[in-house]
């Protein structure tokens, strides 16, 4: 049998922060009144502090417990998430509902909502779960008490993905609770003010999951951003066995790349969904890897307890599967795809995956103002043959890329590298697809820089595009990390320009590199020859810092 402590010691109304000026705002009176008050004892009833000091300190349970007592016109003022003294029951689950709400310009949002009825008797309350979302959402709380569906709720408790610490310094998920009225709060509570343009500004009190566990003296459901299914979120109830969901969050579903072969070329649909499904798998399971402790619970929560309990684990369709080939990714790549939608929800998987990196890292821009060697690669460029090439999965990458230099009016392939993919607008720029490795051979022996991206001649006389780094990009003409991307990728290039740069590293001595001091000491586009680049890296140091 849990104590009133185990409960109690987890919010935040018990601590003495409370000074008179901060009582008398809350009892609605003047400071210098409350001091006289308080001094001489004329406030029948009044609590003493739990703290004296220079300044007295009294908690909110304390007040909140005079005000029912010997105030009761102020009980407006006493947070519905605080609960007075006395037995305490388990909270009654009323019933789960869908509900959806407009934010931002036509912009649905989904709520699974639980309505709970707590054993204090004074109104039922509703816990609402918004479906994945890449932010915390605090202005969801005024539109969600506004909505018909929760007009008997008396607050309204959103469910956010930040955390907060409790009074015994673990962590906990944070939650927005907004009451129906204008109600005291702790005095380190955050507020969080939210409005949209035109209306009036609301401030959105942050407390803590065990505020809320305190008042149902329940276990309270929890599920994970990927894992807010709203539909099994509705159908939850007390006791209820723990959901098995598919992971699914705002960026990924699994049918965002299954269905591919649904609009692919009817005899590869069977090895097109075989694939999808193993690289929806180790997409899942980064996913699943990123929390630190426990998937399935709120950050820094390592296990069940009282007042929060596991609702869903994810389930997934296959155990981990090795990473797919380069040639099974190409094959991938090369499929042709009659649906432009499907084609740019499957490629945005692909791409914040990194599992294609190989081939799409970034894109390379080719402008009327490109320099020698970009000019020499695009010429030797030929348009797709046939034109359902056009359709391939790899094209969808160029053109996510591309809308800004629309509309297109060329789709190009090259004959050195079929697994890159090249769009050029009527505008003039070409957008060519670039991943962290090229089919090149020997070494790299000139190359070039412009500001979206790079190209290289190797020993061959072949002229390729830069590999471009996934987490960076290269700059020149200062000091940071896009020039000693730069080094490194040409220093390691000129060893072997077939090296795939996601294995490179930026040499520990990079800045005592002759070829460190050209790039921080050049602006953006530049070009070194093959005799400038053996020049400068023949060159002493000390000469090199001497010529600037």
């Amino acid at each position: 049998m849990l104590t009133d402590e185990y409960w109690t010691s987890k919010t935040c109304w018990y601590s003495p922060d409370l000074d008179v000026e901060d009582v008398a705002a809350i009892l609605g009176l003047q400071a210098s009144t409350m001091r006289q008050y308080v001094a001489r004892g004329q406030l029948d009833g009044f609590p003493e502090p739990l703290i004296r000091g220079r300044s007295n300190g009294w908690s909110l349970d304390q007040i909140f417990q005079f005000i029912d007592a010997y105030r009761p016109g102020l009980r407006h003022r006493i947070p519905r998430l605080y609960c007075l003294p006395g037995p305490i029951n388990p909270a009654v689950f009323l019933r789960g509902e869908e509900v959806e709400i407009e934010y931002g310009p036509r912009t649905p949002v989904r709520f699974g909502v639980h309505f709970w009825q707590p054993s204090d008797r004074r109104g039922e309350i509703a816990v609402a779960y918004p479906a994945s979302l890449d932010q915390a959402g605090w202005g969801f709380a005024p539109k969600l008490l506004a909505h018909k569906a929760l007009d008997r709720a008396t607050a309204v408790v959103l469910v956010t993905n930040e955390v907060q610490m409790t009074p015994q310094h673990d962590w906990q998920a944070a939650i927005g609770v907004l009451d129906r009225h204008d109600v005291a709060l702790p005095k380190n509570a955050p507020r969080h003010p939210v409005g949209e343009p035109g209306q009036p500004e609301v401030v959105v009190p942050e407390l803590g999951w065990y505020d809320l566990a305190n008042l149902l003296r329940t276990d309270v459901p929890w599920w994970p951003p990927a894992l807010r299914d709203i539909a099994q979120i509705v159908r939850w109830y007390p006791g209820a066995p723990r959901q098995r969901i598919r992971i699914q969050d705002r960026d990924y579903n699994e049918m965002m790349l299954r269905d591919i072969a649904s609009h692919c070329p009817p005899a590869d649909a069977e090895a097109a969904i075989a694939l999808a499904d193993r690289v929806n798998r180790l997409v899942e399971d980064r996913w699943y890897r990123t929390y630190a402790t426990n998937p399935h619970l709120p950050v820094g929560e390592e296990r069940e307890r009282p007042g929060l309990v596991q609702a869903a684990e994810a389930e997934f369709r296959i155990p981990i599967p090795e990473v797919p080939s380069r040639a099974d990714l190409a094959w991938l790549l090369h499929l042709q795809i009659d649906d432009a939608v499907v084609a740019d929800n499957a490629i945005g998987i692909l791409q914040s995956s990194g599992i294609c990196d190989a081939f799409l890292a970034s894109v390379v821009l080719i402008g009327e103002n490109a320099g020698p060697l970009a000019k020499e690669w695009l010429a030797a460029a030929a348009p797709v043959e046939p034109a359902q090439a056009r359709n391939e999965l790899g094209f969808a990458f160029a053109r996510a890329h591309s809308t800004r230099f629309a509309p297109a009016d060329r789709w190009l392939k090259h004959p050195q590298d079929p697994n890159t993919w090249i769009i050029a607008a009527r505008s003039g720029t070409a957008v060519a697809t670039v991943g962290t490795t090229v089919p090149a051979s020997g070494q790299l022996v000139e190359f070039e820089l412009g500001p979206f991206g790079g190209f290289f001649r190797d020993s061959t006389g072949q002229v390729w595009p830069l590999p471009y780094p996934r987490t960076g990009g290269y700059s020149s003409g200062h000091d940071g990390t896009g020039p000693a991307d730069l080094v490194a990728t040409v220093m390691a290039l000129r060893d072997d320009a077939a090296t795939d740069i996601a294995t490179v590293a930026i040499p520990r001595n990079y800045r005592s590199l002759p070829l460190w001091h050209h790039v921080i000491a050049t602006d953006t586009p530049f070009h070194v020859s093959k005799s400038e680049l053996a020049g400068i890296c023949a060159r002493p140091i000390s000469e090199h810092k001497s010529s600037q």
